[in-house]
């Protein structure tokens, strides 16, 4: 899904990561609360124009399971938030199933939250 890969020398903001995501491009490392903020932008968008902005939302809900933790903090902070989106939010058109797709990036967070104690 990805087009490119960037190595970002300052986080980028909540806009920034959401014209990447409308590019097709999920920047890796961004800042946790601007990746949040471009995630609830697009899910909204595709809220209201599912066909014309999926690409976008998968694209930001990557980016916020890539976003960079800097502490256990962040950790539970990303957990908090993947945890609490609804079923919509995790539907792709891949073969990994919303349910598949949400328990493994749930499960993935809570392993690397297990490095901070």
């Amino acid at each position: 899904m990805a087009n490119a890969t960037y190595s970002l020398s300052r986080d980028l903001t909540a806009n920034e990561i959401l014209t990447m995501c409308e590019n097709r491009t999920v920047p890796a490392n961004a800042d946790l609360a601007s990746a949040i903020t471009a995630h609830r932008k697009a899910f909204e968008t595709f809220q209201r124009e599912p066909t014309s902005a999926e690409d976008a939302a998968m694209c930001a809900l990557r980016a916020v399971m890539l976003a960079t933790s800097r502490s256990a903090a962040d950790d539970l902070k990303k957990l908090s938030y993947l945890a609490g989106l609804p079923d919509a939010a995790w539907e792709s058109d891949s073969t990994y199933t919303s349910i598949e797709m949400r328990a493994d990036t749930l499960a993935m967070v809570r392993h690397h939250m297990a490095h901070w104690r």
